[in-house]
């Protein structure tokens, strides 16, 4: 497998991870927004799913990176959609 490919697989997993857990959602009006939550409980999900899903082999390779994808993704996430807001 190649750097580019794993790489991009972490990514997914992590945005998988913490969708699931309830830490990020994308806007309902705006699909291409992802909005953090700012839930620390769903942050602990996310992280707890992560780990998870490495032991059940899941996701290939070690568990930090897993958690490191899940911790960009939450950083990376809008704190709120700005298109809806920019219409208020």
């Amino acid at each position: 497998m190649s750097i580019k490919h794993h790489a991009q697989e972490l990514t997914e997993a992590g945005l998988d991870c913490a969708l699931k857990a309830g830490a990020v959602a994308y806007c309902s009006r705006h699909e291409e927004i992802l909005c953090d939550k700012r839930d620390p409980e769903a942050n602990d999900r996310a992280y707890a799913i992560a780990t998870n899903a490495v032991k059940a082999g899941e996701v290939s390779g070690p568990r930090e990176e897993l958690l490191d994808a899940v911790k960009t993704v939450i950083d990376t996430a809008a704190s709120g959609c700005p298109y809806c807001s920019a219409a208020r």
